[in-house]
């Protein structure tokens, strides 16, 4: 009994079903029950484990259902309590994959529930365990050859076993101990990157895997380019010997350390250096050398050594020769041998054998050439004067070359152009090559048979195929492939016809499209039991049946072309009048001859002529000839019968038409002039007849010329021939139809005047020239005269001068003028002839120029030269009489009074300009001897004056040229004028002018005050005028002092200008001469 609220709990021991009821009681009455069914189960067990129990971490496991004592259905669900696990696939089921990465021993509960919802768990345990952690050699770079231990070990409490391999870098490195310990070497093989991998496993099979990455760096490439063994004599081993001259190095990284030694590592017979590419040594015995060369490589050098031995002989020794191969088809020669060294001269050498060598024993050398046929050992010995032998081996093997048989040249003719090359080679041994060039339009160069395809037509290729041995030996061709565009030829006929007679014989004719000429023919066609050939251009063929005609055409560059053509013979008879026709109605009368009897069908022949009231048959014996007399256009018709008309019947007719024949109107009968030139042309007009007409002229019984018109004809008498007085011209013209008609003309002929104008071109301004005139020809007058007339040709009308035999003319400015003079003679005939007279004068660029100079100031000679610049044409062909100019300059830098050459200073004057004081010089120039342009038209001389700054501007102002009748002016151009103050002593210093070592002028300031004191060395009396002048030129102030006696004397001045800071020049000036220096003052 419970109270409300309360449970009851009750354990059922047996299986079944049981029926619990509840009763309710209130104070001990029945108040309610509820009954409830409750069904007792089997019990089960599960069981699970972890296949396997351990593994690695990152690894999976599978989590097992083991047991189960349930007959029922169950499902299971794990759980992992460390929540650290994954599930692969899920995480129910009999069977399940976790994995795990984090080690330590793992807790899964397996709970299994039958149909029933009874359940049972179980407890599985999973140890995970971590791989060994691997401690392994940094990344590092090694050189090639040298090799490094890798070493890697592993913090693991179980033991532990290494493998390593290589990921990348194949070919790179390569191991060289065991691979399957703790630590391996490894070797550099070549220059790369390779990645080595150590994977450490455990006794669990737990691995780690790790890289080691090596860089093997290229090791610098010692070459010895030559014998490593350097042999001297034992007597000459005081003198240093150097090593190392046939050592060169190349790869890796430069610049290269080099680092000698002998080969225990002493240096004790090294002279000086021995970090040198090249060492000197003093051996005393043999001894080897040792090179260690290092680069500068990053981030490791690399060194490689070479060994080169010194050996000390008493034995005479020899340079050994190399074993060489030569080629039979070559005209080489080789140099072998040597001279002996050491030993004890003098030397007997000689060769075995001796064939092929130009030397084979001498006492002077042992070099020789050889030339061998076959492949020899030549053997060399050298015998000293002691009886001491040496020898000497080279081997030169002969090798065979190939034979490439000569190539005709390839002409493809074909649209396509695609062929093969073949060349015929022989003596090719295994491993020969082959090489065509160019490669172009080949398939493959390297191939023996090239397929090749030249690109368009009418292209030529030249190739070269050469064939190489291993040995190096080879043969060659040359081949020409041209390609040309094919061309087409048509057999045909000559008469058009391919039907005839039986019997007849057909001219044959080939026509050529394309091509290049000469061609060569071929026919050929079957002749009864035989071929008839012909190789003529147009051969003639008797067809006695019918036949089909192979024609073959081959031209200039060998393509062919072919064509047929079938004869066939023809049954009915034949007749042909030919085609329709014209006559002139002048013929009609005669009539119109036709001769063409019938060649097929069966003889007799029965001919019918209509109309037959036109048609008259001269021979009854030839009814096939008639004669026709059209009336008007008539058609005529002609039928044969074969058989004597009892068999087939061939018509054919002609019209015969009759044309008026054509007529003519001259425009004029007779022609009197005087000259073809002036003569109008003749002109015929033509009428009738039918058009165009061709047109003949003949001059007397000689043919001029001939035209073509359609209505009128023309004869030009400009191109005609002088000669006879009177001349019949005659013109002959012909229609299409050969109907002629003719006109004539009658040409009274004269020859004009000839006249000449003589006298000069060229007219100089201000003078005067005469010109002449020549007459001959033509027809004077009774008193031999000729009417003339001279007239100047302008623009806006001609000017007539006169009417004498000359005429003069005055030059003036002006281009020119161009003169005409006109004759007439007798005949009224009129000759003409002109005459250009140029007027010079000198060019407007032409100018007066003046260069800059510089002239040492103590110089009494300072010659300033003045030239003319411009086209000098006009002024050698017109020579001006004098030249003026105005020059001016400063007269403190250059002589006052100069002298000029040639020529004359008309006046010699100063003028004030800016505040200095310019000369200025009116100067007259004769130009009479003045002819080479290159030379100075005149030139002024006198003293430089010592001046600084000193530089003056040479002005050249108003210049002219001045002939007898006018002047022009000319351009100016000055230059500028420089005086050196300072003078040079011989010990290279600069100074002022000196008089006997002193100086002649210097200057004592007063800078208190702001005067200064000057002292002036002179030599004899003289009056010395002193000023003052500032950097531009103007001048400040002025003194004088003067000398009273004669001798050395020194003067001394006071001056006191008001001067401003700047730069001042203080001149002494004496007659022509003066000196000066300079004055800087600060305020």
């Amino acid at each position: 009994t419970t109270d409300t609220g309360s449970f009851i709990r009750r354990t059922f021991r047996d299986t079944g079903t049981y029926v619990v009821r509840l009763v309710t009681t209130r104070r001990g009455c029945f108040r309610d029950t509820i009954a409830t069914t409750i069904e007792i189960r089997q019990p089960f067990t599960v069981k699970g484990r972890a296949i396997p129990e351990i593994i690695c971490s990152g690894s999976t496991a599978d989590l097992v259902v083991t047991d189960s004592s349930s007959t029922r259905g169950l499902r299971y669900r794990w759980r992992c309590l460390t929540d650290t696990g994954t599930f692969v696939a899920g995480d129910t089921g009999s069977r399940v994959r976790v994995r795990h990465v984090r080690s330590g021993l793992h807790r899964y509960v397996l709970l299994a529930t039958d149909t029933s919802g009874c359940r049972d768990e179980d407890t599985v345990f999973l140890n995970v365990i971590d791989a060994p952690r691997i401690v392994r050699s940094a990344d590092t770079a090694l050189c090639v050859g040298d090799s490094i231990t890798c070493n890697a070990s592993a913090a693991d409490s179980l033991a532990v076993r290494f493998n390593w391999s290589r990921l990348s870098g194949t070919g790179v490195v390569r191991f060289i101990s065991d691979s399957q310990s703790s630590n391996v070497r490894i070797r550099g093989v070549r220059p790369g990157v390779a990645s080595i991998v150590v994977e450490a496993l455990n006794t669990r099979g737990c691995r780690r895997a790790d890289t080691i990455r090596l860089r093997v760096v290229e090791v610098p490439s010692i070459i010895v380019s030559g014998p490593r063994l350097i042999r001297t004599c034992l007597d000459s081993a005081q003198t240093p010997i150097v090593v190392g001259t046939n050592l060169t190095v190349s790869g890796a990284t430069p610049p290269y350390r080099f680092d000698w030694s002998e080969l225990d590592g002493s240096r004790s017979s090294i002279i000086g250096a021995a970090d040198q590419r090249t060492i000197a040594v003093r051996p005393l015995r043999t001894t080897t050398y040792r090179v260690r060369v290092t680069d500068s490589g990053t981030p490791t050098s690399c060194s490689a050594e070479e060994l080169i031995t010194v050996e000390l002989s008493t034995q005479p020794a020899l340079t050994p020769t190399g074993d060489t191969t030569i080629c039979i088809c070559s005209d080489t020669t080789l140099r072998i041998g040597s001279n002996a060294r050491c030993g004890s001269p003098p030397y007997r050498y000689t060769w075995q054998p001796q064939a092929g060598l130009s030397n084979p024993s001498s006492t002077v050398t042992g070099v020789t050439r050889a030339s061998p046929d076959t492949s020899t050992l030549y053997v060399l010995t050298v015998i000293d004067s002691l009886g001491a032998v040496e020898r000497d081996s080279v081997l030169i093997r002969v090798s065979a070359c190939p034979t490439v048989a000569p190539m005709d040249t390839i002409r493809v003719c074909d649209a396509v152009g695609y062929f093969s090359l073949r060349p015929v080679v022989t003596g090719v041994p295994i491993g020969s090559s082959c090489l065509w060039s160019p490669a172009t339009y080949l398939s493959d160069p390297t191939s023996w048979n090239p397929m090749a395809t030249l690109n368009g037509p009418d292209s030529v290729m030249t190739y070269r195929f050469v064939v190489t041995t291993p040995d190096g030996c080879k043969g060659w061709a040359v081949v020409t492939v041209v390609r040309h565009t094919p061309f087409q030829v048509r057999a045909r006929s000559t008469s058009a016809q391919t039907s005839v007679c039986r019997g007849d014989t057909v001219r044959l004719v080939a026509v050529e499209q394309g091509g290049t000429a000469p061609y060569s023919y071929r026919w050929t066609a079957p002749d009864g039991l035989s071929v008839w050939v012909s190789d003529s251009a147009s051969p003639a063929f008797r067809v006695d049946s019918s036949t089909r005609i192979v024609l073959t055409v081959t031209d200039a560059r060998g393509c062919s072309a072919l064509d047929t053509l079938t004869v066939t013979i023809r049954r009915s008879p034949d007749v042909l009048l030919g085609s329709d026709t014209t006559i002139c109605a002048s013929d009609s009368a005669v009539g119109l001859f036709v001769s063409r009897p019938s060649e097929c069908g069966i003889r007799p022949f029965v001919y019918n002529w209509q109309p037959a009231e036109r048609v008259t048959i001269p021979d009854a014996q030839r009814p096939w000839n008639a004669i026709l007399r059209p009336s008007g256009s008539t058609l005529f018709t002609l039928s044969v019968t074969d058989d004597g008309g009892r068999g087939q019947t061939t018509t054919d007719s002609m019209l015969v038409s009759v044309s008026p024949p054509p007529t003519v109107d001259g425009a004029v009968r007779l022609v009197k002039t005087c000259l073809p030139d002036s003569i109008p042309e003749v002109v015929f007009s033509i009428a009738g007849g039918s058009g165009p007409y061709d047109v003949r002229w003949y001059g007397d019984s000689s043919l001029i010329t001939s035209q073509r018109t359609s209505d009128t004809t023309r004869f030009d008498f400009k191109s005609y021939r002088k000669g006879e007085m009177v001349r019949l011209i005659r013109a002959v013209i012909t229609d299409i139809y050969g109907c002629e008609t003719s006109d004539s003309v009658v040409i009274d002929l004269s020859d004009q005047p000839l006249c000449q104008i003589t006298g000069p071109s060229v007219i100089c301004l201000c003078d005067s020239a005469e010109l002449h005139s020549t007459i001959s020809g033509g027809t004077a007058f009774p008193d031999g005269s000729y009417i003339r007339s001279w007239s100047i040709i302008r623009p806006d009308g001609d000017t007539v001068v006169g009417g004498l035999p000359s005429v003069r003319i005055e030059g003036r400015t002006g281009d020119s003028i161009t003169l005409q003079l006109r004759v007439t003679d007798a005949r009224g005939c009129i000759g003409i002839d002109s005459h250009t007279v140029r007027f010079a004068e000198p060019p407007a660029e032409l100018k007066l120029t003046a260069p800059s100079i510089t002239a040492d100031p103590r110089s009494d000679n300072v010659q300033i030269p003045f030239s003319l610049s411009g086209d000098f044409t006009s002024l050698q062909e017109c020579r001006p009489d004098s030249l003026r100019t105005v020059i001016e300059y400063n007269e403190n830098l250059y002589d006052p009074f100069p002298q000029i050459t040639p020529g004359r200073i008309t006046l010699n004057t100063t003028v004030a300009t800016g505040g200095v004081t310019l000369r200025q010089l009116d100067v007259v120039v004769p130009l009479d001897s003045y002819a080479d342009s290159s030379q100075p038209i005149f030139s002024l001389n006198g003293k430089a004056l010592v001046g600084f700054p000193g530089y003056s501007r040479i002005s050249v102002r108003q210049s002219k040229l001045v002939w007898a009748c006018e002047q022009r002016d000319l351009a100016g151009e000055g230059g500028e004028l420089s005086l050196d103050s300072l003078c040079i002593s011989p010990d290279g210093t600069r100074r002022m002018l000196d008089f006997n070592a002193l100086t002649v002028l210097s200057i004592t300031p007063h800078p208190n005050d702001g005067t200064f004191s000057v002292l002036l060395n002179v030599a004899r009396q003289a009056r010395v005028d002193l000023q003052v002048f500032s950097d531009l030129g103007t001048m400040v102030c002025s003194t004088t002092v003067a000398s009273t006696v004669d001798g050395e004397l020194q003067l001394r001045a006071n001056l006191s200008c008001p001067l401003t800071s700047g730069h001042y020049l203080l001149i002494a000036r004496s007659g022509n001469t003066a000196t000066s220096t300079s004055l800087l003052v600060i305020e």
